[in-house]
């Protein structure tokens, strides 16, 4: 995904392989972000990503890898080899004056990175899906460029641990547009099922609130 502030536009790139990893993805979405940058001529920008595996890699190990033939200390070949010397050459090569490179935390509701997984996982699963090329309307403009504070960051955290446990959660229903909140998973079942319902396990009131805005309630 691509931001251009100095135009308000918004690029979405993706592509689907198989037999793949994770690492070697982040990446490849890291060499097409560096490649659009260089067509367009950027030579200030910022590049968030949540893999500290490429993070790392751009900042720090690339380097001591290039010095050593593109192999590890103990003398083997890196993993994603081929892709790391193309980051690596064209890094070097295309003029880039000034690069911030920004880790985000994955899964703790960053709008961009949200928005990137969005698109990551459709393609992954095969779906068709419309990419944005073009200008981008100013609300989601910001709301893209957004990156939460620590406290709210620590705040999601928070909720997901609270989510896994299952400590001090419970679940919501909303069926005719009638709520109910359930203690248990089959207190919520048995008002659900075989009618037209929505339900959803929350752990906050400020949670609740969200999901009931998110179903117009």
């Amino acid at each position: 995904m691509v931001l251009d502030r100095t135009q308000d536009k918004l690029f979405e790139f993706g592509q689907h392989k198989a037999l793949t990893t994770n690492n070697e993805m982040e990446l490849a979405a890291v060499l097409r972000a560096l490649q659009v940058a260089a067509q367009k001529k950027y030579h200030s920008f910022t590049l968030f990503t949540d893999s500290k595996y490429v993070h790392t890699g751009v900042t720090a190990w690339r380097f001591g890898w290039a010095k050593r033939g593109w192999t590890n200390k103990e003398g083997e070949p890196i993993k994603n080899r081929e892709l790391w010397q193309e980051v690596h050459k064209t890094l070097n090569t295309t003029g880039f004056v000034d690069i911030q490179w920004v880790r985000v935390s994955g899964h703790m509701g960053v709008p961009g990175n949200e928005a990137a997984d969005g698109v990551a996982t459709a393609f992954a699963d095969k779906k068709n899906i419309e990419l944005a090329a073009g200008p981008v309307d100013p609300s989601r403009w910001a709301a893209l460029t957004q990156v939460p504070n620590l406290e709210e960051i620590d705040n999601i955290r928070a909720r997901k641990r609270a989510h896994t446990s299952g400590e001090g959660c419970w679940y919501i229903s909303l069926i005719d547009g009638v709520v109910e909140d359930h203690q248990t998973w089959d207190e919520c079942k048995k008002r659900t099922t075989g009618v037209f319902s929505k339900f959803k396990k929350v752990c906050s009131e400020e949670e609740k609130a969200e999901v009931l805005a998110g179903w117009g309630v």
